[in-house]
């Protein structure tokens, strides 16, 4: 027997992740920006799978509600809830929050028709704050520390389209499977990073009219993938059941065919 020996090399190739670890020795200066990366590290091996687990979109709650039962006010209400945005961070809004979406007084211009709500999550760095003087002692001063913060934010639809990517929301007519919604890859999110919520329909005397339009909002890939809707999964089910039943006839057929032993 012969063997023939491969002549050509076959390829590979490699690429940084964007999980940076640090390594310190004994006798080395260490730097804030050193301890910051390695207070990073941690964090970005649970955002990773976060964002690939989870995809962006609402875990739970933020519910949009006009105010007034009634029809009419300007008053919109953001309930308590849970969103995860693009980078895997968790974006909490653990009090309901109300918008105010009646035009300026002195505007000359009606209000929009349509008006989009949408949060992010941004810290105390680039949130308006008091000026940081370390020699006070209440924790707001302390400039050693970085607290979370969400941004509730309304959008005219131009403007929330002039975001791009870096919104995440369902588009019209975008249909997922259950099989799909688990096992597709979010985009990496970069920057800036929205998650829409829902929008209402504004009259210019009347306010708020009809209820809120959540038809755009995008929950994680485990919601995405159990309310994908009934036809769906009864599909799914359906044809699982059918290969089951090939599955069954090719094997009685294989037994049909094996030789019995005397």
């Amino acid at each position: 027997m012969t063997t023939t020996e491969r002549t050509y090399v076959l390829p590979e190739t490699t690429k940084p992740t964007t999980i940076e670890a640090v390594s310190f020795r004994d006798g080395m200066i260490v730097t804030a920006d050193d301890l910051d990366a390695a207070m990073r590290y941690p964090t970005s091996l649970l955002l990773t799978v976060f964002q690939a687990f989870f995809g962006c979109g609402v875990v739970c709650g933020l519910a949009l509600r006009p105010k007034q039962s009634d029809r009419g006010g300007w008053v919109l209400c953001v309930d308590r809830g849970v969103a995860i945005d693009g980078r895997g961070y968790p974006i909490e809004l653990c009090a309901p929050v109300e918008l105010d979406l009646s035009p300026e007084a002195c505007a000359c211009e009606p209000p929009p028709d349509r008006v989009c709500i949408a949060v992010r999550r941004i810290t105390s760095d680039e949130a308006p704050h008091d000026a940081c003087t370390c020699d006070l002692d209440e924790p707001r001063f302390d400039c050693r520390r970085v607290r979370d913060y969400v941004m509730v934010k309304a959008f005219t639809e131009p403007e929330l389209d002039a975001l791009g990517d870096r919104v995440c929301r369902r588009r019209p007519g975008e249909e997922t499977s259950a099989c799909t919604a688990l096992t597709a890859c979010s985009a990496c999110g970069c920057g800036e990073s929205w998650i829409l919520l829902g929008c209402v329909a504004l009259d210019k005397d009347r306010g708020i009219v009809d209820q809120p339009d959540t038809s755009g909002r995008r929950w994680v890939k485990p919601v995405e993938a159990v309310c994908a809707g009934p036809g769906d999964l009864v599909g799914t089910v359906t044809t699982m059941a059918n290969e089951l039943s090939k599955l069954t006839e090719r094997v009685a057929a294989l037994e049909k065919r094996a030789p019995e032993k005397g």
